[in-house]
């Protein structure tokens, strides 16, 4: 009997999420009664049968529950989720390049679990919704008893990101990408190649790149980065007038652990590029360097050998500041 059993304390931390438990489907369906305007709507597992010729044989239609927040509230929540996303909240790490998220993060401790040592089990969250301002898809990941860090927000809404990242173009929205994270995305190489050396030069430098012109012949025969390619504001173009692409190949740094800040360092040291997978060139800031942001994966092993100028991408992810 919850009314006999159940103390003040028990009453306040369920307002928060803790002392009960509820399946995923039931969680994502409160969870988008938030981005559908207040109103609950029956969840349905299968959309549509079909016959062998593609034929609807039965298909379910939407059917509105109640309405159980105002429209207004909804609003008001919507933005506090997106902010949680954009301005250094939990879920920061659902971050998705181009695309409004929306996010909140969990972590919950199963009390009723214990090992044989004592050690308490939990299970990381994160719930989501995109385009924020207008919703057109809900999704749930939950991480059963993560080893180590445990936090939804450093465990689940990373693969959040990833789900989203790759279901947006599916669904055919397209990306709308802020002033920052064109900055970030940086601007498209040219084509230097057969040009004199002063023309390539004056190219580069006129599309907000340095240059390394390499050998000592007077038209470019070979780049890199390729044409095409996307070079951060700075970035290094190396100009080759001769035949020697091949001699001149530089190892790549181990980026693992290290601010975004210090893996861009490491490269300009070694003759390198940077590309952010995720993230805004505010981290690249030493002035504001944020340590809790720190490179998780690499495009090219560490120590593997590259041609100077090659462009290395790397996935930022904050570690701290997303405990929920």
């Amino acid at each position: 009997d919850l009314k006999t059993s159940w103390r003040s304390v028990e009453l306040a931390v369920a307002s928060f999420g803790q002392t009960f438990k509820v399946t995923a489907l039931s969680h994502i369906t409160a969870a988008a009664a938030i981005a559908n305007g207040g109103y609950l709507v029956t969840p349905h597992v299968l959309k549509a049968t079909l016959d062998d010729e593609g034929n609807v044989i039965e298909s379910k239609e939407t059917n509105v529950v109640r309405q159980v927040i105002s429209e207004e509230t909804s609003q008001t929540i919507m933005k506090y989720l997106e902010n949680g996303v954009n301005n250094g909240g939990s879920g920061r790490n659902a971050y998705v390049q181009g695309y409004r998220v929306g996010a909140k993060t969990g972590t919950s401790v199963k009390t009723d679990i214990r090992t044989e040592t004592g050690e308490t089990k939990y299970v990381g969250s994160c719930v989501a919704f995109a385009p924020a301002d207008d919703p057109k898809i809900a999704i749930i990941v939950l991480i059963d008893e993560p080893i180590g860090i445990y936090y939804g927000g450093s465990v689940a809404a990373p693969v959040v990101a990833n789900v989203l990242a790759e279901v947006m173009p599916y669904l055919g929205i397209e990306p709308i990408y802020s002033e920052k994270e064109l900055e970030t995305m940086g601007k498209k190489v040219g084509n230097y190649l057969g040009l004199t050396v002063g023309s390539a030069k004056t190219a580069v430098v006129n599309s907000g790149f340095s240059y390394e012109v390499i050998g000592n012949g007077t038209n470019i025969v070979s780049q890199v980065p390729a044409e095409g390619s996307n070079l951060l504001k700075g970035g290094v173009v190396v100009l080759y007038t001769g035949g020697e692409t091949a001699d001149d190949m530089v190892s790549v740094p181990n980026l693992i652990g290290k601010t975004a800040s210090a893996a861009n360092k490491a490269l300009i040291n070694h003759g390198l590029n940077l590309n952010l997978i995720n993230g805004t060139l505010n981290v690249l800031d030493s002035a504001v360097d944020d340590k809790s942001a720190i490179v998780v994966s690499q495009n090219y092993e560490p120590d593997s050998k590259v041609p100077k100028g090659t462009i290395v991408s790397v996935e930022i992810r904050y570690i701290s500041g997303v405990g929920d």
